[in-house]
C-alpha cells in the first residue's frame, strides 16, 4: 500500500511538473494571473528640442516606427509614404493574415491620434507595442 501512494505521488509530481513546463511552453501564465499592470499616473515629461530630436530619430531611423503606422503608396515601386501622412495610421493590405492588421494613428491629433493621451498612456503604449511584437514590422 505504501509503494502505491508513494508511485501515485511521483506520477501526480511529474504530471505537475509537466502541466507547468507544457503551459510556460505554450500559452504563458498570464491567462492564469490576469494582467500585469499598474496604475496609469498623470506624470509628465518635460518637452525639449532634444528630447523632440531624439523621439524623432527613434520613431524614424531606429526602430521603423513610421514604416508600419504610416499610408503606404502600394501602387508605387519601393511602397513609399505618403507624404504628409507619416504616422496617422494604416490598415495593413496583407489578406492571407486572419482578421484586420491595424495600426494606430500616432500623430498628436487629438481626435483621431494619441493628442488625448497622457504621457503615462502613450509610455505604456510603446512599451507594450514593442513587448508584445513578435517580428518587428521593419522595411
Amino acid at each position: 500500500m505504501k509503494r502505491f501512494v508513494r508511485w501515485l505521488f511521483i506520477g501526480g509530481v511529474s504530471l505537475a511538473v509537466l502541466l507547468a513546463i507544457a503551459i510556460s511552453a505554450t500559452i504563458g501564465w498570464r491567462p492564469f494571473l490576469g494582467p500585469n499592470a499598474r496604475a496609469l499616473t498623470n506624470r509628465t515629461f518635460e518637452r525639449t528640442p532634444q528630447r523632440l530630436e531624439r523621439g524623432r530619430y527613434i520613431v524614424t531611423a531606429l526602430s521603423g516606427c513610421l514604416y508600419c503606422h504610416s499610408p503606404h503608396q502600394w501602387a508605387a515601386p519601393g511602397t513609399p509614404l505618403v507624404a504628409g501622412m507619416e504616422g496617422a495610421g494604416e490598415i495593413m493590405p496583407y489578406a492571407d493574415l486572419p482578421g484586420r492588421l491595424v495600426a494606430s494613428n500616432l500623430t498628436p491629433d487629438p481626435v483621431t491620434g494619441a493628442g488625448s493621451w497622457s504621457d503615462d498612456q502613450f509610455a505604456r503604449a510603446i512599451r507594450r507595442a514593442s513587448a508584445t511584437m513578435a517580428v518587428p514590422c521593419f522595411p
